[in-house]
C-alpha cells in the first residue's frame, strides 16, 4: 500500500515470511519519513534497495496512525498542503501519472486535432493548463 501524507510517502507491506502476522515492512525513499508517521520506529538504511529506509512496524500501530490521520484531516487540497518543494513535485508527477491514466481509462488521450476520440477537448482549467507554473497537456507528454 503506498501512503502520501503532506510530509511524506511510504509504502506499506506484510512480512514475506508471514503475511498475516503482527508486523509489517514500512518502507520510504527519504530518510526520516517513516518517523514522521511513526515516530518510536526504528527506522534503518538498506543498501541496494529499491526504498532505502525501512522500519518493522506492528500491524496494529500501522492502523491506529493512519486511522488518525485520516481523523485529523484539516485541508480541502492534498496538493496544497504540501509545503516541502521537492516533495510536492514527486507527488505532482504521480499526479500527473494518474491524471493520464484517468485519461486513458475515459478514452481521452488520443488526440487527434481538436477532439479526443470523438470528445471535445475538455475546458481549460487550473487542473489542466497551470498546475505550479507548468504547462500540461492532455494525455501523455
Amino acid at each position: 500500500m503506498w501512503i502520501f501524507t503532506s510530509k511524506s510517502f511510504v509504502s506499506i507491506v506484510a512480512d514475506k515470511d508471514d503475511l498475516n502476522g503482527d508486523r509489517l515492512l514500512v518502507r520510504s525513499r527519504a530518510k526520516g519519513a517513516i518517523n514522521e508517521l511513526f515516530p518510536d520506529a526504528d527506522e534503518f538504511y538498506m543498501t541496494g534497495s529499491d526504498y532505502a529506509y525501512r522500519a518493522w512496524v506492528k500491524r496494529n500501530e500501522v492502523s491506529r496512525v493512519i486511522q488518525n490521520y485520516i481523523n485529523s484531516l484539516d485541508y480541502d487540497n492534498f496538493k496544497n498542503s504540501i509545503k516541502d518543494k521537492d516533495y510536492s513535485s514527486a507527488c505532482m508527477g504521480v499526479w500527473t501519472e494518474m491524471f493520464n491514466y484517468q485519461g486513458d481509462q475515459l478514452g481521452l488521450n488520443d488526440y487527434d486535432g481538436d477532439n479526443y476520440d470523438g470528445y471535445t477537448k475538455p475546458p481549460s482549467n487550473q487542473y489542466y493548463d497551470n498546475f505550479y507554473g507548468q504547462k500540461y497537456a492532455w494525455g501523455r507528454k
